[in-house]
């Protein structure tokens, strides 16, 4: 349970009547879940359903990620086609999965260069906080609490939480109004192996020597 994986913050009672200290009451309007959600990803364990918006509004496939002792899964699909891939940290090594074929392939050196997963992961991290203020948000039709801050370099961050306080959305709008977009329709950190495995029944393919012919 995700939440359960996280301290809550709860309002301690007087242990008699002669302790009249108690500490502060926690409201919807109190900043605390940015804090939480920057220890998660910080601690580089955890499972994520995203949807990423850009600046144009263009919605990209939603993406499964799992992070985990310094191991990475994504999964997209496209035109009805799933495109999954595994970064092993133990041998600094990713395949790709051809889920049609039951095949999987290593990732050559120089598109691993290109896939750079710990600047994917880095998107998520959340560091040069602001003061952050608290709001009541409706975004179609769905009451949500929105923490925000303003970065050093001038952009603003609004995270959006449910009544749960798991976070379903971040927008980071830029000094000059571009706003991107993540949805989040699942996060945890729970995390199971099975995501940094091939899956029983795939047999390796060796595409060296198509990437050789592609080169000549």
């Amino acid at each position: 349970d995700f939440m359960g994986s996280i301290p809550q913050t709860t309002p301690s009672q007087p242990d008699n009547q002669n302790n009249q200290q108690t500490a502060p009451e926690v409201t919807p309007l109190t900043a605390y879940r940015i804090q939480k959600y920057q220890e998660l990803f910080a601690g580089g364990r955890y499972l994520m359903v995203i949807t990423m918006i850009d600046s144009q509004g263009n919605a990209e496939s939603p993406a499964t990620m799992a992070v985990k002792n310094g191991n990475f899964y994504v999964s997209t699909e496209s035109d009805g086609m799933t495109a999954q891939m595994i970064y092993l940290a133990s041998n600094d090594t990713a395949y790709m999965l051809i889920d049609f074929m039951k095949k999987y392939c290593e990732v050559p050196e120089d598109m691993m260069e290109g896939l750079e997963f710990s600047t994917m992961m880095d998107k998520f991290q959340i560091s040069d906080i602001g003061t952050i203020t608290v709001s009541e948000a409706d975004l179609n039709g769905k009451k949500l609490i929105c923490e925000s801050y303003v970065s050093s370099s001038g952009d603003t961050f609004n995270y959006y939480f449910d009544e749960s306080d798991m976070l379903v959305r971040r927008d980071i709008i830029s000094p000059a109004g571009k706003t991107e977009t993540t949805l989040w329709s699942q996060i945890t950190t729970e995390v199971d192996d099975s995501y940094f495995e091939i899956p029983k029944g795939y047999s390796y393919l060796n595409i060296s020597w198509l990437l050789q012919m592609a080169g000549e």
